[in-house]
């Protein structure tokens, strides 16, 4: 559901002269992901990028920026739910990052500071993976 909001805006931002769309998609648009099931979610989140790229493409006219961030695996209470019950899951989801950890919200928060912010104003049509590694390569990693 990340079409009607911006969508929404987009008048707004016209009017204003310009601003900053960022939507939140997933690794799962960009890879594979092995021993769970989410074709549905990754074929949604690969919608959601290649979207946020046309968004890029038509504001830029008008100083409108659109990126993506595409978290890898973060730590929430229906993670550490879940995980508790899924050992396998629990394996892959500490195995996918190249870094020895799973992501935390601030560091998906802080990317998009980082992406709303004047600092990122030449930035647009960006897909930002924050996945600690995730996507810089294929597979396990044993930590």
């Amino acid at each position: 559901m990340v079409f009607f909001p911006a969508q929404a805006a987009w008048p707004h931002l016209i009017e204003r002269g310009g601003g900053s769309i960022i939507n939140v998609a997933s690794t799962a648009g960009m890879v594979g992901i092995d021993s769970i099931g989410c074709i549905a979610h990754g074929a949604a989140k690969g919608g959601v990028i290649s979207m946020s790229r046309q968004f890029a493409l038509e504001g830029a006219p008008y100083w409108i920026r659109c990126n993506t961030i595409t978290p890898g695996p973060v730590r929430s209470p229906a993670m550490d739910a879940t995980m508790m019950q899924d050992a396998n899951l629990q394996r892959v989801a500490h195995g996918w990052p190249l870094l020895p950890r799973i992501g935390e919200g601030d560091d998906v928060a802080y990317a998009g500071i980082f992406l709303a912010s004047g600092e990122s104003r030449w930035i647009t049509g960006v897909n930002l993976p924050v996945d600690g590694g995730m996507t810089a390569k294929p597979g396990y990693t044993a930590h």
